[in-house]
């Protein structure tokens, strides 16, 4: 049996949000447990274009299922 690949239609692929890398002086400020966190907020973060910050409505709860970190030490 034979597959065949074919490329994804360059219109179905989009982004969301652009990623960016944790900057490095933030371990200065936070341990590694905190910095997860901080990236499973961003990733479940609204995205807005052009402002400069975003919200979310994560709750403890799903924060803690979304990254395996205890709801206590989250709250």
């Amino acid at each position: 049996m034979e597959w065949i690949l074919t490329p994804l239609k360059q219109e179905l692929m989009t982004t969301a949000k652009p990623y960016t890398i944790i900057p490095i002086e933030a371990c200065r400020y936070f341990n590694p447990k905190q910095l997860y966190l901080l990236a499973g907020l961003y990733i479940n973060a609204h995205y807005q274009r052009g402002s400069n910050y975003m919200t979310t409505d994560t709750t403890f709860s799903q924060l803690s299922e979304l990254t395996g970190v205890n709801t206590d030490y989250i709250k």
